[in-house]
């Protein structure tokens, strides 16, 4: 997350999702290529699902991404996360081949990465046909759904926080 080319802009984009005074969730983006993105870090803690949550982070995350001038997006997701796959197949990904330059070979031997590999579903949302609709207000970072306690707020970040 200190690593300001990967997730912060004009790199990528992360951000914090919060309800009332308490992250729930987290979204992040990086720039691959020229052309090419890829959604990291999706998380939402359980009691906030089902809510919009998830929706609202991806939603921004995919705008970010055409704002950036990619025309792809991908992302890499455990199978057992059959929640968030129905989720990204809403806003148009589709299930691809593991992506060849896939970035956990950095991180691990071969035999490893093909456990990896069949642990993993690989989802690519093409951005120039797909169509998806802003979700939330202009204002940069930060959306806002609802009022009093059932109140979400997402929040981007420029930079660390410090």
């Amino acid at each position: 997350i200190g690593d300001r080319n990967k997730f912060y802009a004009p790199h990528g984009r992360f951000y914090l999702l919060r309800e009332e005074q308490v992250f729930v969730g987290v979204g992040a983006l990086q720039r691959i290529d020229a052309m090419t993105a890829e959604i990291q870090r999706m998380f939402v803690q359980p009691p906030s699902r089902g809510r919009g949550a998830a929706r609202l982070l991806v939603d921004r995350l995919l705008d970010d991404a055409r704002a950036m001038g990619c025309d792809e997006v991908r992302l890499e997701s455990l199978k057992s996360l059959a929640a968030a796959h129905a989720l990204y197949r809403s806003v148009g990904f589709v299930e691809v081949l593991p992506h060849d330059d896939n970035r956990m070979r950095h991180y691990q031997d071969e035999a490893a990465l093909d456990a990896y590999r069949d642990s993993a579903v690989f989802m690519v949302l093409c951005l120039r046909r797909g169509r998806h609709e802003r979700a939330g207000p202009d204002e940069p970072g930060v959306v806002r759904t609802g009022s009093g306690r059932g109140a979400r707020e997402r929040r981007g970040a420029d930079g660390p926080a410090g």
